[in-house]
């Protein structure tokens, strides 16, 4: 970083020498400096060639007419309060369930969001602050009722959300929060967009992978006596639409991140990448199928190391719309060097040993539609990619493929597809 009078260099080198990893660190303040000073350049310039008064005039007139243009998107929804409940699957201290039910009305221009029945706040570090929570409910809203509209405080003014104190999404102090930001913001997301899908099901995607999936693995780099730290999000399936199918390994909704390359991971770290994909039949099948969640087995190399685990949708897998069935759920363990499996909790903090692999699988995005509806093309081509087993065409989807010529060998008949259908809505 050079040097600067807006730096204060003893202070930085204070927060290096108190970081396992300074070197990083420092990298991320030299980025978050860099950027801020052409930021201040460019208000700058626009501030003397305008002035303030008209600068001020303009930015209050962008915020108005989000305002106005959210106001009028919100008259199309139709008038009611929709209800929807989900859940977290534990705090990392205990697996129970833990609900957020949220009650969203149109009423007029403006739209009331209730969290009034949602669990206490946890022990664990799982707790959404009011700030966390109304992010989640702001981005759910935007993104479905007018998701054009460039972001501003004008977007939120039409939207009232009320979040009893005490709750798991508005804790009181002094509550752990640390791992809102990982799940609770994704169920939040979840529980708005499925009380919106019952208003307008067309413009609202099924369960997507629903958590950040956050994996940590840290300590000293045996090669170089040098203390490290490997945290990586990872993606999974986004859930189908009415008219497409969900992307394969993604990050969806709360979260802003993609994925470290393999030779970045193998190079910077003392650990290697034994797989890194997408995880086969963890669609949700539908019409339109959601997307295949991934996974990621990484091994530790020459060394002990603490990872940290925290992932979700295990058992409450993302679910599907308007008859799409749920996708495939999460599922992390450990495998020794000699080939022995220890399944791990979906949140969870331990050592492992060294040549010990970490395997982390994500969650699918849920199906749009009835199975048996999908084009049996599609099904087929799906199988070809690899996506889905010869098994799973012919039970979820009706098509049955020849494994020999791998070309499509029958599809259900009306009948069949008719009783599919009425076991799978009973």
């Amino acid at each position: 970083m050079e040097k600067s009078s807006f730096v204060d260099e003893s202070l930085l080198a204070l927060i290096m020498n108190n970081v396992r990893t300074g070197y990083e660190a420092k990298g991320d303040f030299q980025a978050q400096f860099a950027a801020n000073t052409v930021g201040e350049r460019r208000l700058q310039e626009m501030l003397g060639k305008y002035g303030p008064e008209m600068m001020i005039a303009y930015m209050e007139a962008i915020i108005d007419y989000a305002e106005r243009r959210m106001r009028h998107h919100i008259r199309e929804l139709p008038e009611g309060t929709f209800y929807f409940e989900d859940f977290l699957e534990g705090d990392g201290i205990t697996d129970r369930p833990i609900k957020i039910q949220v009650a969203l009305a149109r009423i007029d221009n403006s739209i009331l969001v209730d969290f009034t029945g949602t669990d206490s706040q946890a022990e664990g570090s799982v707790n959404a602050t009011r700030a966390v929570t109304l992010a989640a409910v702001y981005y759910a809203l935007k993104a479905v009722i007018d998701p054009d509209l460039p972001s501003s405080e004008g977007a939120c003014r039409p939207i009232d959300v009320i979040t009893p104190a005490g709750s798991l999404v508005n804790p009181r102090f002094p509550a752990p929060v640390s791992n809102a930001n990982i799940n609770t913001a994704q169920r939040i997301a979840d529980v708005v967009l499925g009380a919106l899908a019952q208003a307008v099901p067309e413009r609202v995607p099924a369960a997507s992978t629903g958590s950040m999936s956050n994996f940590t693995i840290g300590g000293v780099d045996p090669g170089t006596g040098q203390y490290y730290s490997y945290v990586e999000t990872y993606g999974g399936g986004q859930g189908a639409l009415w008219d497409q199918d969900g992307m394969d390994g993604v990050h969806t909704n709360m979260t802003n991140t993609r994925n470290a390359p393999v030779e970045v991971i193998e190079n910077a770290y003392p650990l290697r990448v034994g797989r890194y994909g997408l995880v086969p039949d963890s669609e949700g099948p539908g019409k339109t199928r959601g997307g295949m969640g991934m996974t990621r087995q990484i091994i530790i190399v020459d060394h002990q190391a603490p990872i940290s685990l925290g992932t979700e949708r295990r058992d409450i897998r993302p679910w599907g719309l308007m008859g799409g069935d749920p996708a495939g759920g999460s599922n992390c363990r450990l495998v020794s060097p000699e080939g022995e499996n220890q399944p791990l909790p979906a949140k969870v903090t331990m050592a492992v040993p060294a040549g010990t692999c970490v395997v982390l699988e994500t969650a699918g995005g849920g199906g749009y539609g009835p199975a048996f509806e999908r084009d049996p093309e599609m099904v087929l081509e799906d199988v070809l990619d690899g996506l889905i087993s010869l098994e799973r065409a012919r039970t979820c989807y009706g098509v049955v493929i020849d494994p020999e010529t791998r070309q499509i060998d029958r599809v259900a008949t009306k009948g069949e597809r008719e009783k599919h259908l009425e076991e799978s809505q009973s």
